[in-house]
């Protein structure tokens, strides 16, 4: 064990076992999520939305790799407001990772570009990271794939875990996002990364904007979903 270790021990998350900020059972207890249509949330084959669904939006398929709830909520949230990119890291070596093969047979063999979800301004600032790009950038490493970070957040909006209803929701992310270079997604399909999806708004907002822009198909990635 090292001094940093001494003066700043490291406890799980889920157990609070003297270690590591999630350890080998926590992660064996995580749920993983069934492959589900982006829109109506029944099981669908590799996550692909339902013929009859695909006009509801723009969304082809979607992957959303663990359940929020229990230890779930608690990383999401540790990662976010405490700022602990040390959990965030060791979750995705850990809880991540051993699901590649899962991953890959949930993307399309084109070599799909991977969109972080962006954050505002202030939130950034405040932060200092963005969830959704460290998130990309991890998968961009395991499976060798680009990152474009092309869209921005121009307002800020009302925290969307705060709001229930799922109309509010929509209203709340309406307009928020832009393209500041749209060359790299024109004809290219695309998969809008983010930390969390609940009712599904902020990435059919982001969705609406790349299709705009000129993408193909449009894919939806998160680590968990309710």
């Amino acid at each position: 064990m090292s001094i940093l270790d001494w003066l700043f021990p490291k406890f799980c998350t889920g157990c609070g076992f003297l270690g590591e900020y999630l350890c080998p059972r926590c992660v064996a207890l995580l749920k993983t999520k069934s492959e589900l249509c982006f829109y109506c949330e029944k099981f669908s084959p590799s996550g692909l939305t339902h013929p009859s669904c695909i006009k509801k939006g723009p969304i082809v398929g979607n992957l959303s790799l663990f359940q929020y709830t229990g230890l779930m909520t608690k990383i999401i949230h540790s990662h976010k407001y405490q700022l602990n990119q040390l959990l965030i890291d060791r979750f995705l070596s850990e809880a991540v990772q051993p699901q590649i093969l899962r991953i890959k047979s949930f993307l399309p063999q084109t070599n799909p570009l991977l969109v972080p979800v962006p954050l505002d301004k202030e939130r950034t600032k405040q932060r200092g990271f963005n969830q959704s790009l460290i998130i990309c950038k991890y998968l961009s490493g395991l499976l060798g794939l680009q990152t474009q970070d092309i869209v921005l957040k121009i307002r800020k909006t009302c925290s969307q875990a705060g709001i229930k209803n799922r109309k509010s929701r929509k209203i709340n992310i309406k307009g928020s996002f832009v393209m500041f270079d749209n060359k790299p997604i024109i004809g290219k399909d695309v998969v809008v990364v983010d930390d969390l999806v609940t009712t599904g708004a902020t990435i059919t907002e982001m969705a609406r904007v790349l299709k705009k822009a000129g993408a193909n198909r449009i894919y939806s990635f998160a680590l968990a979903r309710p």
